[in-house]
């Protein structure tokens, strides 16, 4: 069966001396695997080869039943990024997208909602111009919404302290596992509560490790994340 869907290419592996085979979340089927035929190939190069991490696609694909590989009959480039790909600073952030998506998205059914928020924050890390310092930590948070288990924004004098588990802010004398200490749980409380936050280096390193243990507790098999280590190689410390 032939299926006209959209997708975001997520990673590729080379398949022989001419092919690749290219991992897609798409919105109509969810997360797909596909063999592309002469990506690699001298006439694939000429071409311009689009298959690559990060490429938005608008595709015609074949849509078997019980097959791990699928096959693309058409495709074209759904958008350009203007930005993205010239700014050293954006990449990174976007190959950190890329990863969160990556290791948290399994299915392989479609998610109408989920890919457009995915497919906004890449077009919105594109559009931005200079105060983008923070996005890929607001996009933790509002992906963690799609997945099931977002934050509750319930910080107060009285529910000071963040429980990783529970996901919401609670007094530090309740039964709670996992609870963070009182300056933590700040930190997570502002970066809830205000738009464009002004956290030093050190905060923001902070803050992306404790939301990879939030993630960590409610996916399943979540390791460390891999990019950031990308961030201390292109600004010296975690920036980004």
């Amino acid at each position: 069966m032939l299926v006209k869907t959209k997708g975001l290419i997520i990673r590729t592996v080379n398949y022989s001396d001419t092919s690749i085979i290219a991992t897609i979340y798409t919105n109509q089927l969810g997360l797909k695997s596909y063999l592309i035929r002469g990506a690699r190939s001298n006439r694939g190069k000429k071409q311009g080869n689009i298959f690559q991490p990060m490429q938005f696609l608008d595709m015609v694909v074949q849509n078997r039943e019980n097959k791990n590989l699928q096959y693309i009959t058409e495709h074209k480039a759904d958008f350009v990024f203007t930005s993205i790909p010239y700014n050293i600073r954006k990449t990174a952030i976007g190959l950190f997208l890329l990863e969160v998506i990556s290791i948290s998205v399994k299915e392989q059914e479609e998610n109408a909602k989920l890919y457009q928020f995915i497919q906004h924050s890449f077009q919105e890390l594109d559009a931005a111009t200079d105060d983008f310092i923070n996005f890929h930590l607001h996009f933790l948070v509002n992906f963690s919404a799609h997945l099931g288990f977002q934050p509750m924004n319930n910080y107060s004098a009285t529910n000071q302290r963040f429980a990783l588990q529970d996901g919401l802010f609670v007094n530090a004398g309740d039964a709670y596992p996992n609870l963070l200490d009182a300056e933590d749980s700040k930190l997570i409380a502002t970066l809830l509560t205000t738009e464009t936050p002004k956290f030093s280096t050190t905060e923001r390193r902070r803050i992306l490790f404790l939301l990879e243990r939030y993630y960590q507790y409610h996916l399943i098999d979540v390791r460390s994340f891999k990019t950031p280590f990308v961030f201390e190689e292109v600004f010296g410390t975690t920036k980004a």
